[in-house]
């Protein structure tokens, strides 16, 4: 049995996740635990909410029978504490990376850094993620260069729907996380506040004081041309809503908002960030075009920029790819010791 260990706020990653594996594998060979307080009923029967802080003897008890364990990011405080006591359990462990794993390093318990020295296998699809968290840490890790998410790949059977044909639609961020750093994103594009565009945030996730700031600052520089996205979408909803931006624009310092990204270039829309990310580094290995944000304009992206952009997504994030990722993983020969 494969054991898998996320969160259920992540649920929006994890829900397509746990689809896709019970579509194209055994589902009977997963087993899911989302941590949350809550008692929630879950539309699958392999999965299960249980609280990390009061009931850690149900995670240990389910680490120890489990063949494999994949933690789709370390969120927890209490998870190095159930490895310093279990360390038998490194031997069958696999870390999928997430970018609020490692980057603030300043703000990373000791403990959390042990665990992650002490981690024998590290999943990620970009082995710059990989160079970071080497940098930051002692990883004495092995890599599986895989990405896992459904949310990467590429979405080719939405309908494009445009309300305003006339109007630039324009997406900053993903989220009311402030490494959005939206206001720095605001003065980067204010110059172009009388033109017929349209600005839209999504909110509905984060921090809600800072959702609020950026509310209040997005109205107060655009007017009635900037609309925050507050509802919580459903994964068909966002798309859709992702199919009507003419160009997106993602100014996090780390990699976060891929399959935000990816699934903008798989459309042809223009896509700007902070070249100095760790992102850029992504999408120069995969040949994407994209665009400085220092340098933002409302130019359209060219013909061949588009098209290139389509296929190369269409190649890298596919169905077939995204199995063949998985595959690796759940195969994988790991050295329980």
């Amino acid at each position: 049995m494969i054991l898998h260990i996320g969160a259920y706020s992540s649920k929006h990653i994890m829900f397509p996740f746990i689809e896709f594996v019970h579509q194209y594998f055994n589902e009977d060979e997963h087993f899911y635990i989302l941590c949350s307080s809550d008692k929630i009923k879950l539309p699958y029967k392999n999965t299960i909410t249980k609280d990390i802080f009061k009931e850690q003897k149900y995670f240990i008890d389910m680490m120890n029978k489990a063949d494999k364990i994949i933690l789709h990011g370390v969120w927890y405080e209490e998870i190095p504490k159930i490895y310093l006591e279990n360390k038998i359990l490194f031997g069958k462990t696999l870390w999928a990376i997430w970018g609020g794993d490692y980057h603030c390093v300043d703000t990373i318990s000791n403990e959390k850094k042990w665990l992650y020295e002490n981690i024998k296998y590290i999943i990620s699809g970009n082995k710059f993620s990989f160079d970071t968290l080497k940098r930051n840490y002692k990883i004495n890790a092995k890599l599986l260069n895989c990405f896992l998410y459904p949310s990467n790949l590429v979405k080719s059977n939405f309908p494009r729907a445009r309300c305003h044909d006339k109007t630039i639609n324009i997406q900053i961020g993903n989220s009311a996380n402030p490494t959005n750093r939206h206001l720095e994103a605001f003065e980067y594009i204010k110059h172009i506040k009388n033109h017929n565009i349209m600005i839209y945030c999504p909110l509905s996730y984060g921090n809600r004081e800072y959702a609020n700031q950026i509310i209040r600052k997005g109205k107060e520089l655009f007017k009635d041309k900037f609309m925050a996205v507050e509802k919580v979408l459903s994964f068909d909803e966002y798309i859709k809503f992702l199919h009507t931006i003419d160009i997106g624009i993602f100014n996090h310092q780390k990699q976060e908002a891929f399959g935000n990204i990816i699934t903008h270039l798989g459309f042809g829309n223009k896509v700007y960030f902070d070249e100095n990310s760790e992102m850029g580094d992504v999408f120069k290995e995969y040949d994407l075009q994209t665009f400085d944000i220092q340098k933002f304009n409302l130019s359209k992206i060219s013909a061949n920029e588009k098209k290139q952009n389509i296929e190369i997504v269409k190649k890298k994030f596919s169905v077939r790819s995204l199995k063949n990722c998985l595959q690796k993983v759940f195969l994988y020969n790991i050295k329980v010791s």
